[in-house]
């Protein structure tokens, strides 16, 4: 969502082939730059999205001289974002944020049960999720709620320490009260946060993003 919403606000976050968009259509499409998502996630880092358990220093080091340079190729278009799963655990373990020009950190926070919800849907299986399904249908419990709260709390972990980085601008949005009813709000204040300018036909555009979401 937060994507899409950056990206009708005028901000680049990526081609849009690198989208996985078919004819432009944004159907499926995650919005994740896979110029980054080459970078940023590694089975160890697909590894500590599923597990919890976090790579080592040495691991993010020897990534890091790849990032800098499309970090400075992508500082050439101005303002311009990313989105990923793994930017947090990148935020506050890595030197990252001190390859940014201007780092804002935008981070969206979602409720476990609508998390648990949503990944049970068929279009979001995960490999993981597959097996806790099929584990399921043989002694008739998921383990799915348990590795939802689990995610989120090691997220939750992640957010409080990238809070703590003070010296970088952050922002802090509730996916759950965007979608039910406070889309513009939301869309205001990444304006604010983000000292944009857009028209208002781009407003409008932005808010849209978020209402087509009610139900996910």
């Amino acid at each position: 969502m937060l994507a899409e919403v950056l990206i009708e606000l005028g901000i680049f976050m990526g081609e849009k082939e690198s989208f996985g968009w078919a004819n432009a259509e944004r159907t499926k499409s995650n919005f994740e730059d896979s110029d980054f998502d080459k970078i940023l996630f590694n089975p160890f880092l697909y590894e500590y999205l599923k597990t919890g358990n976090e790579p080592s220093p040495a691991e993010f080091d020897a990534k890091l001289p790849e990032l800098e340079r499309l970090v400075m190729s992508r500082n050439q278009r101005g303002t311009w974002g990313w989105k990923h799963p793994s930017t947090a655990l990148w935020c506050v373990r890595s030197m990252l944020l001190m390859r940014l020009r201007y780092p804002h950190i935008i981070s969206i926070w979602r409720d476990p049960i609508a998390i648990w919800q949503h990944e049970m849907l068929p279009e979001c299986h995960e490999d993981w999720l597959q097996k806790d399904i099929a584990k399921a249908s043989s002694d008739g419990k998921s383990l799915a709620p348990d590795r939802s709260l689990a995610y989120v709390a090691r997220q939750t972990r992640l957010l409080e320490e990238s809070l703590l980085l003070r010296q970088y601008p952050q922002l802090v949005i509730s996916y759950e009260r965007c979608v039910c009813g406070g889309a513009r709000s939301a869309v205001n204040s990444i304006i604010e946060f983000l000292k944009l300018n857009p028209c208002p036909e781009a407003i409008d555009a932005a808010i849209r993003v978020i209402i087509k979401r009610n139900g996910t």
